[in-house]
C-alpha cells in the first residue's frame, strides 16, 4: 500500500495540473463565444459558468472540472496536432455543450442547486433556462463551424451525433425513472448515451483535424457500441 501512495499523489498532482491548464486555455475562448449572445441570455450563461452572480457581479464561483475539453485537447496531441491552439474550438465546444445538458438537466429533474449555488432554471425560470441551454449549444455549432480544420462540417456532424446521442440516453435515464423492471444492460446502455457519448466525442472531434488514418482510427477507439 505505501509503495503505491506517492504514485497516485503524482498522478493525482498531473491531473489536477492537466484540468488547470484546460481551464486557463479555455476560458478565454468561451468567454468569447458567450459574449456574442445577446441580454439577458449572456447574464445568464455567465451566472452558470461563476463568472458573476445573479445580479453581473465578477467574482470567482465554483466552475466545472473542464475533464472533457481536457480530453478534446490531450486526443488533439495524441493525434498528432502540430499547434494545440487549433484543437481550443473543439475543446469549448465540448464544455458548450457539456453545460448546455446540465441546465437542461436540473430542469428535467427539478434540481435546485448547481455547483453549490442556486440552479439557473431557480432564479430566471424554466423557459429563460431552456432557451439559454439552447443558446449554448448553437455557440458550439458556431465555434466548430469556424474552426481552422480540412473539413469543419464533419466536426459539426461529430458534434450533432453526440448530441442525439446524448438525448437517447437522456430519455432512457428520465423513463427508467417509471419503471422498476431497468436491467444492469439497460443502465449501462443509458449510461453509454447520456454520460459516456460527450466523453467520446470529445475524442473523436479533434480527429477531424488529422489525417485520414488517424481521424478512422479515432473513430473506432471512440464507437458508441463499445
Amino acid at each position: 500500500m505505501d509503495t503505491m501512495a506517492p504514485r497516485q499523489t503524482d498522478s493525482a498532482r498531473r491531473a489536477a495540473e492537466l484540468l488547470a491548464h484546460t481551464q486557463h486555455t479555455c476560458d478565454p475562448v468561451l468567454r468569447e463565444a458567450v459574449g456574442w449572445l445577446p441580454e439577458p441570455l449572456h447574464a445568464m450563461i455567465g451566472y452558470h459558468f461563476g463568472w458573476w452572480d445573479r445580479d453581473g457581479r465578477p467574482g470567482a464561483f465554483r466552475a466545472g472540472k473542464s475533464l472533457r475539453a481536457a480530453l478534446t485537447l490531450c486526443s488533439a496531441q495524441a493525434c498528432g496536432a502540430q499547434d494545440a491552439a487549433a484543437a481550443l474550438p473543439g475543446a469549448a465546444a465540448v464544455e458548450l455543450i457539456h453545460n448546455f445538458t446540465l441546465i437542461h438537466d436540473d430542469i428535467m429533474d427539478g434540481d435546485d442547486t448547481r455547483r453549490g449555488r442556486t440552479a439557473l432554471w431557480r432564479i430566471w425560470g424554466a423557459t429563460d433556462a431552456l432557451l439559454a441551454g439552447d443558446a449554448l449549444h448553437a455557440l458550439a455549432v458556431r465555434l466548430l463551424a469556424g474552426a481552422p480544420a480540412p473539413d469543419p462540417t464533419a466536426m459539426v456532424a461529430e458534434l450533432s451525433d453526440t448530441v442525439i446521442e446524448l438525448c437517447r440516453g437522456q430519455q432512457h435515464d428520465c423513463a427508467f425513472e417509471h419503471r422498476t423492471d431497468v436491467t444492469v444492460g439497460e443502465y449501462l446502455g443509458m449510461v453509454a448515451g447520456k454520460t459516456g457519448a460527450l466523453l467520446g466525442g470529445a475524442c473523436a472531434i479533434p480527429a477531424e483535424q488529422v489525417s485520414d488514418d488517424l481521424r478512422a482510427l479515432a473513430h473506432v477507439a471512440t464507437h458508441r457500441d463499445l
